[in-house]
Order: C-alpha cells, then sequence, then structure tokens
C-alpha cells in the first residue's frame, strides 16, 4: 500500500464502519484471505463495487469503461512497473475490487479474486508511522 502505508505502520480500523453502510470506491479496508499459506490479513484500496465492470492494463484503471483518475497512486514510486494487468471483470453482488497502491508489488484482488462482503473487517481510518506522524489516506 505503499506510499500511504508501509510495513511497520500501525492502522486504526473502524470494525463497525460497514454495520450500517457500505463499502465505497476509495475506501481503504482491511480483510481476511485464505491463502494456501494459511489465513492473513490485508490492507487494500477498495476499486470496484458489486455490479461494476472492472479492466487494469498499461497503469491505467478503467471503472464501467471509464478511466478512473486515482490521486492515491505515485506512478514514479512504481518505476513504471505497475503488476499484472486485470481482463475485463463484472463483479457479482456481494464482492469488492480491492488494489493496493503500489500496484507493481501488492497481492489484491488481481491475485487473490473479489473480496466477499463478509471477509472484510472493517474500514482503515488513519495510519500512524513510526514517528507517529499520522499519514493521509
Amino acid at each position: 500500500m505503499d506510499p500511504t502505508a508501509t510495513d511497520g505502520d500501525t492502522a486504526l480500523v473502524d470494525e463497525t464502519a460497514y454495520e450500517s453502510s457500505t463499502p465505497q470506491r476509495g475506501d481503504v479496508i482491511v480483510f481476511a484471505t485464505q491463502e494456501a499459506s494459511g489465513s492473513r490479513t490485508l490492507i487494500k484500496r477498495v476499486v470496484a463495487l458489486p455490479g461494476q465492470t472492472i479492466e487494469y492494463h498499461n497503469c491505467s484503471l478503467f471503472i464501467d469503461g471509464e478511466l478512473v483518475p486515482e490521486q492515491y497512486v505515485d506512478l514514479a514510486l512504481m518505476d513504471g512497473i505497475c503488476g499484472a494487468d486485470q481482463a475485463t471483470l463484472t463483479l457479482p453482488a456481494d464482492q469488492y475490487f480491492t488494489m493496493g497502491d503500489n500496484r507493481g508489488g501488492s497481492r489484491d484482488s488481481r491475485d487473490l479474486g473479489p473480496i466477499r462482503i463478509t471477509d472484510i473487517v472493517g474500514r482503515v481510518t488513519a495510519v500512524i508511522d513510526a514517528t507517529g506522524a499520522e499519514r493521509q489516506l
């Protein structure tokens, strides 16, 4: 999630955020995932919502055929390495597509598949770095 969150940062998570609402595009969330190595908790950004069609190629995100400006992605930091492309995919009714802000070094929905609402632990409300400074989401 670099530069939004890096190893050693502390994330403050609102675990009740989605009891009365649903995740929105741009939310940074914590979710549980089951992988071959076991269960993990990841922090990623919601980039597409249920029913939306996502496509990602050449470092560009498209939702429902429209280019999405992503001010939180630092292309210079990624040094031109944007990670795997995502073929056109329409999300089922209860699933969200997540991506890390550091696209080239992120294990996200491009690898793991869409995230079910039931796997979301909560919404990240703040990230605090090792110096105690709060990082903008």
